[in-house]
């Protein structure tokens, strides 16, 4: 619970601070975040328990900074993790354009999962690939091993759904 609101509160601190700059809250730069299916190269845990794959949840996305090719944002969600329990994470990312449609990135922040660690919030950072399409972003973000905090590494996907333009490839 106290992840959630330090997340909660960090993102509105930080659109906060975004739309006193601008004056006025730019829409266009939110996307809403789908969050979908993660693919575990160790198929069990230490105890014989199968890694649930299927991680349906939501969040919003919000690109705060760009620069040429280069993308700021900040993100945060909540979704089922891989045991099948409620996870909250929010991130700082950076992603730069590789070529159309296709960039690379990584993100870094708090994450709260039984998934990723059984002792509570951990601070982590994940790379990712992304795929751009219209209004549309498939992410595939890697979690690594991080010894010590997460034994198991994966794979995530995720759809983000550009309320603006941002998203869409030129």
């Amino acid at each position: 619970m106290l992840t959630t609101r330090l997340c909660l509160s960090l993102a509105l601190l930080i659109l906060a601070a975004d739309a006193t700059a601008a004056w006025a809250f730019d829409y266009s730069r939110l996307g809403l975040n789908l969050y979908g299916l993660s693919y575990h190269l160790d198929r069990r845990d230490q105890s014989g328990q199968r890694f649930n794959e299927f991680n349906p949840g939501g969040g919003v996305s919000f690109v705060f900074h760009e620069h040429g090719k280069s993308h700021y944002s900040v993100e945060g969600g909540i979704f089922v993790d891989s045991y099948r329990k409620r996870a909250t994470y929010f991130v700082l990312g950076y992603e730069y354009d590789l070529f159309k449609p296709v960039g690379i990135g990584m993100v870094f922040g708090v994450y709260d999962s039984r998934a990723v660690s059984l002792d509570g919030p951990i601070v982590a950072a994940a790379p990712f690939a992304a795929i751009h399409y219209r209004r549309l972003c498939l992410r595939i973000a890697h979690l690594p091993e991080f010894p010590g905090i997460n034994p198991y590494p994966s794979f995530a996907s995720y759809l983000i759904i550009a309320l603006g333009s941002r998203l869409q490839a030129e």
